[in-house]
């Protein structure tokens, strides 16, 4: 299995092109996530959302630091293990490019910030 990349500050994650996304602003924000490799859904959680909708490839994990300590007026290292955390359950869950790809079955995934909806039965 290929470590995370996520130790390094420099590193740019993108969107894995198997994965689509809807965000909703519903008293609150938050992003669903369908992963067309094992039909796997995922609720993320605000934060989770947040960081979600900067990943674009070109962004650091740095410049999504920066960016959300200014959206929520906090210091960026506030934010910056929030951004490390979520990256890295992206990571590990196959959401992003050259990650590991996620499980075939899809089992739901460990950690807070990834909420799996149950899963419909296959026709």
């Amino acid at each position: 299995m290929l470590a995370s990349p996520v130790e390094d500050p420099g590193y740019r994650p993108g969107v894995h092109d198997e994965i689509d996304s809807a965000m909703f602003a519903d008293n609150g924000f938050s992003v669903v996530l369908f992963d067309g490799r094992n039909q796997q859904v995922h609720t993320l959680n605000p934060t989770s959302s947040a960081i979600w909708s900067l990943i674009d490839g070109a962004s650091s994990m740095e410049d999504i630091s920066i960016e959300l300590s200014e959206v929520f007026s906090v210091e960026r290292h506030q934010i910056a293990n929030d951004v490390i955390a979520a990256i890295n359950e992206f990571w590990s869950a196959g959401l992003l490019e050259g990650a590991p790809s996620a499980n075939p079955h899809g089992e739901a995934l460990a950690g807070a910030d990834l909420q799996p909806l149950a899963r419909r039965p296959d026709p």
